[in-house]
């Protein structure tokens, strides 16, 4: 197996990069608004079964996906990225792993759980309509509706299941999707990011610095 490495060179001086990849090649170019972050940290999409192991050579961390991807399938994925990483002698410690979820919470669960699967319904609804022809195919949302990636209910609801998904595939980050195409309102999103942040972070304590 082949472990791979980007390759980008840096212009320190005045904070421009010269690159050359087969999509774009560019000298003295500059990024706007500067990083905070010095080096720049990658992520890597991780869908295919490919980027899973692209990912693991280079030793990026990764964000995934999973919607309705089966918890079986994901974890044999996460596996192959596990797996690779170390092959390729990458640091343990800076490995990490995000699942991107669909995320909305209430106080009243019922309420949270009903408002969530209205917004799923119109959200894949409206992937489904620019993506087929809608006049011919009869489309039903709720079979759409995300499952390995749902995130939805009270603060102890989304506590619980969280602790799940971290158990359940070690993950080290959540991706949280609030806004589910214009469906909901301002308010409702404001409102679920502030549940989120006030009653369900604390639960769980940060123990990987920002990098």
């Amino acid at each position: 197996m082949s472990c791979k490495h980007l390759k980008i060179s840096l212009l320190t001086q005045h904070d421009e990069i010269a690159l050359a990849t087969p999509l774009f090649q560019g000298e003295h170019v500059t990024i706007w608004p500067r990083p905070v972050q010095r080096p720049i940290p990658y992520w890597g999409a991780a869908i295919s079964a490919a980027s899973f192991t692209r990912y693991g050579q280079l030793g990026w961390p990764i964000l995934t996906f999973p919607a309705n991807q089966p918890p079986e399938l994901l974890k044999a994925q996460l596996d192959t990225y596990r797996r690779v990483y170390h092959e390729c002698g990458h640091d343990p410690a800076r490995m990490r792993i995000a699942l991107t979820m669909f995320t909305y919470v209430a106080e009243d669960a019922d309420e949270a759980h009903a408002t969530f699967e209205r917004g799923m319904a119109h959200y894949f609804g409206f992937l489904h309509r620019i993506t087929t022809d809608a006049e011919v195919v009869q489309h039903h949302g709720y079979d759409s509706i995300p499952t390995t990636a749902r995130l939805s209910g009270s603060p102890e609801q989304v506590i619980a299941r969280l602790r799940s998904l971290i158990d359940d595939f070690a993950v080290s980050d959540i991706v949280n999707i609030t806004q589910f195409r214009g469906y909901l309102t301002h308010e409702q999103v404001v409102r679920s990011i502030r549940l989120f942040a006030e009653r369900v972070m604390p639960a769980f304590p940060l123990t990987i610095a920002s990098r």
